[in-house]
């Protein structure tokens, strides 16, 4: 029997494919992957060693739908740039984010896109040694913006022994940009603060 033109499979396809399951279910299953591949177990084998790879493939999958890496020298437009961009890709796949998270970042292409963030920290004079807490700060505050926050329970009672906490949920705003905004305000000021303390670091463009 001649051998299909087309192979059946091919990372881009098996990320596809788990990216749709993961973004119906929440939940990656090799067996119910291969079901959806129309191919039997032991074939999507042949092209990923386990789960693990599956999960990376998405990932790279979800970041090619992201601008390429901003080269800034502005270590502040640097940060700034990262967390929008990712606030807003992960807010397009949330339920795919416990199972990134699950999973060391593997392939140099995807760890490219931090690349950036972590040169300009650098030039700017934030010491190796903090470079990825401060990347893990801002990652996350990316993560949690993309998923908001939990839907509030507010009563008569809560209102009456609980001002701040009502008046909070009143005024909130619903939109994500703006949100996106005081976050990085925020992170941006405090480490700047930080920068400030180091007497090797500069707050221009880390020239």
């Amino acid at each position: 029997m001649p051998r299909p033109k087309t192979p059946l499979l091919s990372p881009e396809l098996i990320a596809d494919a788990a990216l749709d399951l993961i973004d119906e279910t929440g939940d990656l299953q090799m067996v119910i992957l291969a079901r959806r591949l129309k191919v039997a177990p032991g074939s999507l084998y042949n092209h990923v060693k386990g789960r693990a790879d599956v999960v990376e493939l998405v990932r790279l999958r979800i970041a090619d739908q992201v601008s390429p890496p901003l080269q800034a020298r502005d270590w502040k437009v640097a940060v700034a740039g990262f967390l929008k961009s990712f606030a807003d890709l992960y807010a397009r796949h949330p339920k795919a984010l416990s199972l990134m998270y699950d999973h060391t970042i593997s392939s140099e292409r995807m760890l490219s896109f931090y690349e950036p963030v972590f040169a300009a920290l650098m030039r700017a004079g934030f010491p190796a040694s903090e470079l990825r807490t401060i990347m893990t700060l801002i990652d996350y505050q990316a993560v949690a913006l993309a998923r908001g926050l939990p839907e509030p329970v507010v009563t008569d009672e809560i209102r009456d022994s609980l001002p701040a906490y009502a008046a909070s949920i009143e005024y909130a705003t619903n939109s994500r940009d703006e949100a996106v905004a005081l976050a990085t305000d925020v992170l941006i000021s405090g480490l700047e603060q930080r920068l400030l303390r180091n007497p090797n670091g500069t707050t221009s463009q880390g020239t």
